[in-house]
């Protein structure tokens, strides 16, 4: 279930776009509303400041609807209605938002980009810091963890530091990957499953984004 703090986190709204998405202006505060699952239910997004919050209201029923929230429920209707919840959220957050200058590498930036339209995988920034996680959504599994990290904690020369992907690989191919140059054994995890590739571009985004699909496929439910 997408976590609506999360994936705003470190976004800042753009007034501009939320008007020209839908947004009407109330006191400072932005309100966006649409119907979903056929004019059953109400969608109502509040944004004030860069804070972001959502609610399902049951015009039936004239109350809120939780259900497609609760982890486990299934069913064709809860399924229509969070799918459409989840991407009215991911829609505003890319097109209403900005992110704060978190990551400058162009290859870290069109891999997220790559997972979040081939995947729908927006990054998740679990511990509120530099790092961020993108996973597959029916399995709820991470198949790229970007990182950044001081050089020096890598073994790598150099000050300051550096920006990372932790991905997974097939066992028999990532010692084959290993060059302790752009490839490294995975740092912070199980070294048998995952390696860590540099985003500073000596590896091309299209290797990159090849390598992801590879994880992606590895993260399935089935394993």
């Amino acid at each position: 279930m997408l976590d609506v703090k999360e994936l705003f986190y470190g976004r800042k709204a753009d007034k501009n776009a939320l008007v020209k998405f839908g947004f009407r202006e109330q006191g400072g505060v932005y309100l966006y509303s649409r119907e979903i699952a056929g004019g059953q239910f109400t969608l109502t997004v509040r944004i004030a400041g860069d804070a972001v919050s959502a609610e399902v209201y049951d015009r039936e029923a004239e109350s809120p609807y939780y259900l497609f929230r609760v982890e486990g429920a299934e069913g064709q209707f809860v399924g229509e209605v969070r799918a459409e919840y989840e991407g009215t959220l991911e829609e505003i957050s890319d097109k209403c938002f900005s992110r704060a200058e978190i990551y400058r590498e162009k290859v870290t930036l069109g891999l997220l980009k790559y997972g979040r339209k081939k995947y729908a995988t927006p990054p998740e920034f679990l511990w509120h810091d530099e790092n961020c996680v993108m996973r597959r959504r029916d399995s709820g599994k991470w198949y790229v963890l970007i990182m950044v990290v001081p050089r020096a904690r890598l073994g790598l020369g150099g000050e300051g530091k550096i920006e990372v992907a932790n991905m997974m690989a097939p066992v028999d191919e990532i010692p084959k990957l290993i060059d302790g140059k752009n490839f490294l054994p995975a740092y912070h995890m199980n070294k048998k499953s995952w390696f860590t590739v540099l985003l500073d571009g000596r590896v091309s985004g299209e290797v990159v984004c090849a390598l992801a699909d590879v994880s992606y496929g590895l993260a399935s439910k089935r394993r």
